[in-house]
């Protein structure tokens, strides 16, 4: 993050209103973004509330079995649909097999036997449990196509606006406004807005 520019801030706030939104929504059933405090005073960092577990597990377990993570696939396929790749980055570029940007919460060391396991295609997958979170979500980590987030958020304001709240949904739309989004509304509605932020 560039010094003194706070969009990846708010790209954070946009991410996990929509995380909030999602479980709500029952699109999946646990929060997988950890939330934004604030910005750093130099503009560098965001700060977090701090996230318990590990990063870096294998994406194999014994004997060569796929790993999945549980809910990862609704979670990647409804941020597809707001425009965000939250598979992007997510494995090491020098051994594949290596996560990346993904913090378990549950210890990834207990027997391969503790996990739900089912067949996929004759290949063997056990699935790690829910407790995660996806972690580094700035513009390398974390694309966005404009187009489409402008059209899902067109297409769901009023669902949106429901499910979130009356402050959590204003909340949404000044920081992804700050964000460099623009407004999925009327662009005249709030006059003043930045004087508020």
């Amino acid at each position: 993050m560039r010094s003194g520019d706070t969009s990846v801030f708010y790209k954070y706030i946009v991410i996990q209103l929509l995380d909030e939104y999602f479980v709500k929504t029952n699109r999946y059933s646990y929060s997988h973004i950890t939330p934004a405090l604030a910005p750093s005073r130099d503009g560098e960092g965001i700060y977090f509330i701090s996230v318990e577990g590990s990063e870096g597990f294998s994406w194999e377990i014994q004997y060569h079995f796929s790993a999945k993570l549980k809910e990862f696939s609704p979670f990647v396929s409804a941020f597809r649909e707001a425009g965000f790749d939250m598979q992007g980055d997510t494995s090491d570029v020098d051994d594949g097999r290596v996560s990346k940007n993904i913090i378990l919460e549950v210890p990834f060391e207990i027997p391969a036997s503790e996990y739900d396991y089912y067949e996929e295609m004759g290949f063997a997958i056990y699935e790690i449990p829910k407790q995660w979170k996806r972690i580094d979500l700035d513009g390398a980590s974390c694309y966005r196509t404009s187009e489409q987030t402008n059209q899902f958020l067109a297409d769901n304001v009023d669902s949106l606006r429901n499910t979130l709240g009356a402050w959590k949904y204003r909340l949404f739309e000044l920081a992804y406004k700050r964000y460099g989004g623009g407004s999925f509304e009327n662009p005249n509605r709030y006059s003043g807005i930045e004087a508020m932020i």
